[in-house]
């Protein structure tokens, strides 16, 4: 019960939110193909495409950025040199030239 005396304090006023999105992603090509991986609500996810036509051959859902950029490199040697290949996907993926995408 209020005396009268007290000045009455409104409901408080929602302020407004703002959202933001960060987006974080990287790309590079390799051989006619497009790698990419892209952060997208809390997990890496892994595409790895043709340069031409630009179908998606390969998706994959990774924990970090270090375990996608190896998986997109994983299914582009298999894709184009089978699995008797020499190449390995951590060297692929640390010597590509992954550029920041948006």
């Amino acid at each position: 019960m209020s005396c009268g005396a007290c000045p009455r304090l409104g409901a408080a006023q929602p302020s407004p939110s703002v959202l933001l999105q960060i987006d974080r992603g990287y790309s590079a090509s390799w051989s006619g193909l497009e790698l990419s991986v892209r952060l997208e609500m809390s997990q890496w996810t892994v595409r790895v495409r043709t340069a031409e036509s630009k179908p998606i051959l390969y998706t994959a859902y990774r924990c970090n950025l270090n375990a996608a950029q190896q998986s997109a490199a994983d299914f582009a040697i298999l894709h184009l040199w089978g699995p008797d290949s020499r190449l390995n996907a951590r060297q692929l993926s640390s010597q590509l030239d992954w550029k920041r995408s948006r």
